[in-house]
């Protein structure tokens, strides 16, 4: 695999339940540096680093960004999972996993060493990675079926989509956010750590944070501050300095912190605009 390429896919149907997004990448030759954004969701992450290594980790929120300089595998699939599918499918609660890439290996004992070794047996092949994968996460489903899920997924379905669409939640506001969905407050912060790995106020954080990004070059960065419930645009910087290392400007100029470790879980991060007029895409994790 020679050509660079990154491609997000549709969940294949008997997935769809549990999985919400798949990427498949290959940047063969890329040593630029790499950016893995705070990130509330849990995935199961491929990556082929040559002909005879390859490894599968479960990987859990990301509560800071995380940098890494070097060249990027020959192969990468993300499977991004479902709040609320994500427990039962990796075998751990999420907070057990918050900051971490744990190999399936270590988190499944024989049927991770046997998951490896079929992978293995895919030699890169993108298609036969994806049905090992399909394979290896619908044998975790039936134990899913097995449980009362679908009003866990539904809450979390229900909590997550008020806080991605920029719901307030000052921490007199958590309360009321467990009022709306049913829930005591803290019924409602043992799910967000069961399930998803953050507090609901860290997941707000991170979304509101996501949302600055995606909508950079729109607006100056007062506007976007002011815009997006922030206090100020001082409140903005210290939120972008403590989640991401660095200013707004020095983030989408690409002049990132010291380059830590970060295993082989990162995204490329967004490109600086070519010229002041331009408008960058989201950035991606």
């Amino acid at each position: 695999m020679h050509v660079p390429f990154e491609r997000v896919l549709l969940p294949p149907a008997p997935l769809r339940p549990y999985v919400s997004s798949i990427v498949v990448a290959a940047r063969p030759g890329d040593t630029s540096t790499w950016a893995r954004l705070p990130d509330t969701g849990a995935s199961l992450v491929f990556c082929r680093q040559s002909a005879d290594t390859s490894e599968l980790l479960a990987v859990g929120p990301s509560t800071r960004a995380r940098y890494k300089a070097g060249p990027s595998k020959p192969l990468f699939v993300r499977v991004g999972l479902r709040a609320g599918c994500a427990r039962p499918l990796l075998g751990a609660a999420l907070h057990e996993l918050a900051d971490r890439a744990v190999s399936v290996d270590e988190l499944w004992g024989a049927r991770g060493a046997r998951a490896l070794d079929e992978l293995a047996a895919a030699e890169g092949d993108v298609g036969g990675v994806l049905r090992t994968i399909e394979k290896l996460l619908l044998e975790g489903a039936r134990g899913e079926r097995a449980m009362d899920g679908a009003s866990r997924v539904g809450l979390l379905d229900r909590a997550t989509s008020l806080l991605d669409g920029g719901a307030d939640l000052a921490p007199e506001r958590v309360h009321a956010l467990a009022q709306r969905l049913g829930l005591s407050e803290r019924q409602l912060r043992r799910l967000f750590q069961d399930e998803i790995g953050v507090s609901p106020k860290r997941y707000a954080r991170i979304a509101r944070l996501r949302r600055v990004l995606a909508r950079v070059g729109t607006s100056s960065w007062a506007q976007l501050a002011a815009e997006l419930g922030f206090s100020d645009q001082p409140h903005m910087n210290a939120e972008f300095r403590e989640l991401l290392g660095v200013t707004p400007r020095a983030f989408v100029e690409r002049r990132f912190p010291r380059v830590g470790q970060c295993g082989s879980i990162a995204a490329p991060s967004p490109r600086p605009p070519e010229a002041a007029s331009a408008r960058p895409g989201p950035a991606t994790a």
